[in-house]
């Protein structure tokens, strides 16, 4: 259950929110290149640069429909997102949802096809992606905030309505020449999904890297951590939280190709590009 709220294109309260909407525009995350899939999901996009579509390997497809306002006219300000499973129930099989674009161009706002508000998004002064609000099917919010320092991701801290439920701490870095981030659950410190109506079609993790991958989720950390220290609660010493390596591959060129987190060996992130 979402909170209810009246109309997508309502004042939005959040960092980088305000209602004139930005266009959106991929190339503004990924200056260099757009991968061309990432963890078995391809990627597709228009003549304009747009994604307007996304293919999983385990059946979904991913559209995306795109207001007149956030493509330089003056009207619709939101994206919606449609996730369709074709080896899913068939009476649960499709699921849509809407969000405001904020003035940067990124997604402020998320509603359900009821319109009911299901999330908030804020940003930092460098359009990097630092708050995240979900509001819970079981009630109450789930909050997440990421901590950059000179454009680094160095830590994010989640709470439960109010209690830290758990941080982490980010160490090392790598130039991210690719512009990646990753929403899949433990990395980055996003553990949403249980707590989610889109449980089915990859949870709160899935819809992030949708929305992530389509340049509307902000611009990523400057450099890719290499490894990170969990903590069960605030009150941990430094070196009590148990510490786990990221490893990366990359290509020639520098980007990266495949990403493995030590906590969770086999599940493997490959990237093409």
């Amino acid at each position: 259950m979402c909170v209810g709220f009246t109309s997508c294109s309502d004042d939005n309260d959040e960092p980088g929110g305000g209602n004139t909407p930005g266009v959106v525009n991929p190339s503004n995350v990924f200056i260099n290149e757009i991968p061309k899939s990432v963890a078995g999901t391809t990627i597709n996009r228009n003549s304009e640069g747009l994604v307007t579509e996304m293919r999983t390997d385990n059946g979904k497809t991913v559209t995306f429909e795109y207001g007149s306002a956030v493509t330089r006219a003056n009207n619709d300000d939101c994206v919606i997102m449609t996730i369709k499973d074709s080896e899913g129930d068939l009476d649960f099989n499709e699921m849509s949802f809407r969000f405001k674009i904020n003035k940067m161009g990124f997604v402020s706002e998320w509603y359900n096809k009821e319109n009911e508000r299901c999330g908030k998004f804020g940003y930092n002064d460098g359009e990097q992606l630092n708050k995240l609000i979900f509001i819970s099917d079981e009630g109450g919010n789930i909050e997440l905030n990421m901590i950059y320092k000179d454009g680094n991701l160095v830590k994010t801290v989640s709470n439960n309505n109010g209690e830290i439920w758990n941080q982490f701490t980010f160490y090392g870095s790598t130039p991210n020449k690719g512009c990646v981030m990753i929403f899949n659950g433990r990395t980055f410190g996003i553990e949403c999904d249980d707590y989610s109506e889109t449980a089915d079609f990859g949870g709160y993790s899935g819809v992030m890297t949708y929305l992530y991958y389509a340049g509307l989720l902000g611009k990523p950390t400057k450099n890719l951590p290499t490894a990170y220290r969990e903590y069960d609660s605030p009150s941990q010493d430094n070196n009590m939280g148990n510490r786990y390596e990221y490893q990366w591959e990359f290509d020639a060129n520098g980007y990266p190709t495949k990403f493995v987190d030590e906590y969770a060996e086999k599940d493997v992130i490959n990237f093409t590009w």
